[in-house]
């Protein structure tokens, strides 16, 4: 009997860890268990329908995009900028208010929010670039909301994301639900505006493709307090890897020396949301098409110095790279700074930052590495 209640015992465990990890998985891919069809045209359907649209003098293209943080829409613009493409931002009639909750439900229940404003003359466009961040492993409801509302038919449609790990391969089955009869070609994640040309090119646009005069130059601006200059090495670090120019950002009125004393002034500057005054602050950034952001982690966010820095200049398409790194090595604090760049940071592309210890020159250089600045 004992055998008997021990064995059920077992069984009851193994049934909750199973559906345990079942929900788990659901949550994580809320699109795996719903029925996706891809009734997209062939590759040789779609091939004929793109030879016959690139062979037209006077093609005309629309960028569609939806964004939450701003990253996709900087990706957009500097499509349009580089295609002459009409703009048009996917924007959903309600606000998220819990952006994970909600968008993991959307996608979960193959729902299609209402959107706030149409494209009065699709019939006229010829190609349409759709581009959104990767929410759960899928497409943002908006995007099937967005296809799923105008006679696409004819057209070339060409998917690009914007994600700092998942690939777009993970939404075409989400993408492709909504695209029924269409010609979808060339879909392509996008990491930062430097991948554009290229890819336009493989596109066959390359006529719309306007030559830079010369390549941007990287700045690498760093603020690094503490007396073993932790930051100032992973800036230093950087600056050899990517051969970039190198600028401290220097507090007009310097912290005090004594940690418990900086802290003090740190904890009012954020609650103040404080924009402390910088000694050394360029007039100009305008030949840096790239910028890192160096900073420790205060007060579980960015120093208010840091945003000081990135508000004094006009950041337009510039790609920025924060990295930092703190005692704690809190993840939450690290997002939090992370928020608080990419608020300051008003028309750049922020990326996905680096935080790591400053001794970790490995983890640095595969950062490096995996966007680009490094072989």
């Amino acid at each position: 009997m004992k055998r008997k209640k021990g064995l059920i015992a077992i069984i009851a465990v193994i049934v909750m860890i199973a559906l345990v990890f079942v929900g788990y998985h659901i949550y994580r891919y809320p699109a795996t268990f719903r029925s996706l069809k891809d009734n997209s045209l062939n590759d040789s359907q779609v091939e004929e329908i793109r030879q016959e649209i690139l062979a037209q003098s006077d093609k005309k293209v629309l960028v569609a995009y939806f964004s939450y943080s701003g990253t996709t829409k900087n990706i957009a613009n500097a499509i349009s900028e580089k295609t002459g493409g009409d703009l048009f931002e996917i924007t959903p009639q309600e606000d998220y208010s819990n952006v994970y909750m909600e968008s993991n439900g959307e996608i979960r229940g193959n729902e299609r929010p209402a959107l706030t404003d149409t494209v009065k003359n699709m019939e006229e466009y010829d190609i349409v670039f759709v581009g959104y961040p990767v929410w759960w492993h899928a497409t943002p409801a908006p995007i099937n909301t967005f296809l799923e509302s105008y006679d696409l038919t004819g057209k070339l449609i060409i998917p690009f994301c914007t994600s700092g790990g998942s690939d777009i391969d993970e939404t075409m089955p989400t993408f492709l639900n909504s695209c029924d009869g269409l010609a979808v070609y060339g879909e392509r994640r996008i990491r930062d505006t430097s991948q554009i040309d290229g890819w336009l090119s493989e596109l066959g646009l390359t006529e719309n493709v306007a030559e830079s005069d010369e390549d941007g130059k990287t700045l690498i601006a760093y603020f690094s307090w503490s007396a073993s200059g932790n930051t100032e090495k992973m800036a230093s670090y950087i600056q050899d890897q990517t051969n970039g120019d190198l600028f401290e950002i220097e507090p007009l009125n310097p912290y005090p020396t004594d940690y418990g004393e900086c802290g003090d002034v740190a904890l009012v500057e954020r609650d103040e949301n404080a924009r402390p005054e910088i000694a050394n602050l360029p007039d100009s950034i305008e030949e840096y098409d790239t910028i890192f952001i160096g900073y420790p982690i205060w007060w579980h966010t960015a120093p208010m110095i840091i945003g000081t820095f990135l508000e004094n200049y006009d950041l337009s398409g510039v790609e920025v790279y924060p990295f930092t790194q703190s005692a704690s090595m809190d993840t939450e604090q690290f997002e939090n700074s992370m928020e608080f760049v990419r608020e300051s940071a008003v028309g750049a592309n922020v990326h996905d930052g680096l935080f790591t210890e400053a001794s970790d020159t490995e983890g640095i250089r595969a950062y490096l590495t995996e966007n680009g600045f490094v072989e």
